[in-house]
């Protein structure tokens, strides 16, 4: 399954951190407190999500690289999930829309451990 990741965000978040730190820049410089503690605060919380935009188009654009596993038609309606009981440590195969049923306790109801 590939995922589409839309680049727009990126270019939204980008203009949007370098507009912030221009005005923050501006601000600081031409002694404008307010406006420079109003965008200095939204600044990390813009660079942050950049980053983090940036993280996931990169690892999009990685996996869109990377050649899908092909499976051969209706592999999907034969297949057979494999599941590993616990107790026993066997290797049993289940058709993949059957529940497995819960096992029943050999231990008297009425006893509670401490």
């Amino acid at each position: 399954m590939v995922v589409r990741v839309p680049y727009r965000s990126l270019g939204i978040f980008g203009a949007l951190s370098v507009g912030d730190y221009l005005i923050w820049n501006w601000s600081v410089a031409g002694n404008h407190d307010v406006v420079a503690i109003i965008s200095g605060l939204s600044l990390p919380v813009l660079l942050v999500v950049l980053i983090l935009l940036a993280i996931r188009n990169f690892l999009s654009l990685l996996n869109s690289s990377t050649p899908a596993r092909r499976r051969p038609l209706g592999a999907d309606s034969q297949h057979a999930s494999l599941n590993r009981s616990v107790e026993d440590g066997t290797l049993t195969a289940r058709p993949a829309g059957e529940v497995p049923q819960p096992r029943t306790s050999t231990a008297r109801r009425g006893k509670v451990a401490a």
